[in-house]
């Protein structure tokens, strides 16, 4: 539709009108040579624009998703996450799971424990997000949470990471898969996916 053929219906008072469906915006003008011209105006209000996440970062229902690649701390990550206005990505159901698996199956990693953090923590042996919500779904790998005290040097694996690849750790060990959740000492360095509302 344009302004040809989207006569006078008493709208021209509204300046902010899209008559062509397109995603820019057209303005009524004073001139009576030209009634109509593109501008660049604030959306109007009732104009309905899909809610957009930042540069760099992908949607997936209702948030925005970043994957970092510097390598940190869980307390760290989780640091600079907030610094973003982000939490370190938590995991609500297998797609949410698969969408976060393919964000980082790409990633360059040549570290025996291909992994990046999740906003998974152990607290008085219970896991939880770091957004407050339960933890209901889980796709821990086999073995895992393992708390093993012989590869965390005693310390013990308190926080929650996701394989980037699948392959084996160590000969012996269970094959992981992309996707599939470990549990690590929290002050390893893993690069970290961070996580915000739309």
């Amino acid at each position: 539709m344009t302004s040809t053929n989207w006569p006078r219906l008493g709208l021209e008072q509204n300046y902010c009108r899209n008559p062509d469906g397109s995603s820019g915006v057209w303005c009524y003008t004073t001139d009576p040579n030209k009634r109509w011209e593109r501008c660049h105006v604030p959306v109007c209000a009732g104009s309905a624009t899909a809610p957009r996440c930042q540069s760099g970062w992908r949607k997936y229902n209702n948030h925005c998703y970043k994957r970092m690649t510097d390598k940190a701390s869980w307390s760290t990550a989780s640091s600079r996450c907030k610094q973003q206005g982000a939490i370190l990505a938590s995991v609500n159901n297998h797609g949410e799971n698969n969408f976060i698996g393919s964000l980082i199956s790409n990633a360059r990693d040549r570290r025996l424990v291909p992994s990046y953090w999740l906003g998974l923590t152990k607290e008085s042996g219970q896991w939880k997000w770091t957004d407050g919500s339960r933890v209901v779904y889980t796709n821990w790998a086999e073995g895992e949470p393992s708390n093993s005290m012989l590869w965390s040097l005693g310390q013990g694996e308190n926080c929650g990471s996701m394989y980037t690849k699948t392959g084996k750790n160590i000969g012996w060990d269970p094959t992981r898969h992309t996707g599939q959740w470990n549990d690590n000492k929290c002050s390893s360095r893993f690069p970290y996916v961070c996580e915000k509302p739309i």
